[in-house]
């Protein structure tokens, strides 16, 4: 056993000395430095602390002799410079461009949403249920914040088009010149078609608003050109209520009236202010059918449940009576079985007892 051992052990210890003698040969270098040249090959017997000591030195010769040239090198580059200081710096980019660009369709859906609004409260007006003047009012409003989105679309349409001039001349980027003047044209094109748009239903509003201004001018006064009365739509906004004024507005214009017109200016406005009370009670009026109109679907819906109910109830009555005429049909028939089967029995019975009988006559 102890051989044995002894043998194993031998072993171990020449594994152990084979692997370090490969270690070292695997780390020996050839170090070169400015005046002298270092050797470890397999004659040399060189450690691995005097192999890494000779690394540190190198390298820290090297490292010293390269700091005066990178402070050369950069320091013209270093001034205004710190951590926080990004690489590269472009204000064009793309991405900033197409951000613009973005925000300019975001606008233009914006005037597509305000002229919907004026096609909904120009029907409203147009069915003269409503304050026609609290719509006008809200319409006033709705193109007044049109006209700030197109004032703010020109403005970015023109800062695109600077930005672009500044981009072809400072760049030579052919293809993302291509592809921002494609989109700066689809941009364009998008504004003309929705200006277009907010341009014909302004317009036509105007035209329905200056009807019916100029009914309310001749209804005042008949005697009134048309040169005067568009004179006056140009001093007033379009509300009924300065319409009515006139005797301000026609003095400013040299035009003066006698007492008995003035007379017929109260009446009207009195006429005015009927119509509007009357025009208040209609929509209470509306509401109230409204209202009611409801509560009879409903009823109605009520009324059409029990009608279906009596519809059912019927077809089960007519069921039912067909069933009790089978019925008495099948009550008769089984009568009418038992009948002659009680007929059969006598028959049978007369005929079995009938010899019974003559026998005992017989004896």
């Amino acid at each position: 056993m102890e051989d044995i051992l002894n043998e194993i052990i031998s072993l171990s210890e020449k594994k152990r000395e084979e692997k370090e003698e490969n270690k070292k040969k695997k780390k020996k270098k050839n170090f070169k430095d400015d005046d002298t040249y270092n050797y470890c090959d397999a004659s040399t017997n060189c450690t691995v602390d005097d192999i890494n000591t000779e690394k540190i030195n190198i390298f820290s010769k090297i490292i010293n002799d390269n700091k005066g040239n990178e402070s050369d090198m950069y320091k013209d580059i270093e001034k205004n410079v710190d951590e926080n200081t990004p690489l590269f710096q472009n204000e064009n980019t793309l991405n900033t461009y197409l951000l613009n660009v973005n925000d300019i369709n975001t606008n233009i859906s914006n005037i597509y949403k305000n002229i919907d609004k004026i096609n909904v409260i120009k029907k409203k007006i147009d069915l003269n249920i409503y304050d026609n003047e609290k719509l006008y009012k809200k319409v006033n409003l709705i193109i007044n914040d049109s006209e700030q989105i197109v004032e703010h679309i020109k403005i970015k349409i023109n800062e695109l088009n600077n930005e672009n001039n500044e981009f072809e001349r400072s760049s030579n980027m052919i293809s993302e010149i291509k592809l921002r003047i494609n989109i700066f044209i689809d941009v364009v094109n998008k504004y003309k078609c929705c200006i277009n748009k907010y341009k014909n239903i302004c317009n036509q509003y105007y035209e329905y608003v200056n009807k019916n201004i100029i009914k309310h001018y001749k209804l005042i006064h008949p005697n009134l050109n048309d040169h005067n009365i568009h004179k006056l739509l140009k001093q007033n906004n379009h509300s009924i209520e300065d319409f009515l004024n006139m005797n301000k507005t026609c003095q400013n214009n040299n035009i003066y009236y006698t007492n008995v017109e003035q007379i017929e200016i109260e009446k009207i406005k009195e006429k005015y202010n009927e119509l509007k009370n009357l025009e208040k009670s209609i929509l209470s009026l509306n509401e109230l059918y409204i209202e009611l109109a409801y509560v009879i679907k409903k009823r109605k819906n009520v009324i059409n449940n029990i009608e279906n109910n009596v519809f059912q109830v019927k077809e089960y009555t007519e069921d039912a009576l067909t069933n009790i005429i089978e019925a008495k049909k099948y009550n008769a028939m089984i009568k009418q079985k038992i009948m002659y089967f009680s007929i059969f029995l006598l028959i049978v019975a007369f005929i079995i007892l009938f010899p019974i009988f003559f026998n005992f006559t017989l004896f």
